[in-house]
């Protein structure tokens, strides 16, 4: 049972949920530049529902290569630590609580299409009267 969503900000779209990648976070990055890219992305819970204490967390076997930052007026704010988990808040079905996700390469691994990493989401859903 989905009672939270978390969608591209650039064009409202859902992110994919495991196991599908059709909409998932791409980051197609040079190892040999050690580039870094970043997505705003944001929460919505769905109608008649409240989430509480929600958090989000890269998972999976490159997830220090990832951090998340809440938004800060369109921009991110302070990142959390690589491969850290990030505290949201509450989240609800009207307000969208924005965030940004970014990754980067390092020369030192190999050249991959790396999929092992999920963002999980956590929190307790209340129903609202």
């Amino acid at each position: 049972m989905v009672d939270i969503g978390l969608y591209f900000a650039s064009d409202d779209s859902l992110v994919s949920e495991v196991p599908l990648l059709d909409n998932a976070i791409k980051f197609p990055l040079r190892l040999d530049l050690e580039q870094q890219d970043e997505v705003r992305l944001y929460f919505l819970a769905e109608p008649g529902v409240l989430v509480k204490g929600v958090s989000i967390s890269p998972e999976g076997s490159t997830q220090t290569k990832w951090a998340l930052a809440l938004d800060d007026g369109g921009d991110p704010g302070e990142y959390e630590d690589w491969g850290d988990a990030l505290s949201v808040g509450d989240v609800d079905a009207v307000d969208k609580v924005y965030m940004w996700a970014k990754a980067r390469a390092t020369s030192d691994e190999d050249l991959a299409n790396d999929v092992s990493v999920v963002l999980v989401v956590n929190g307790e859903a209340h129903k609202q009267e």
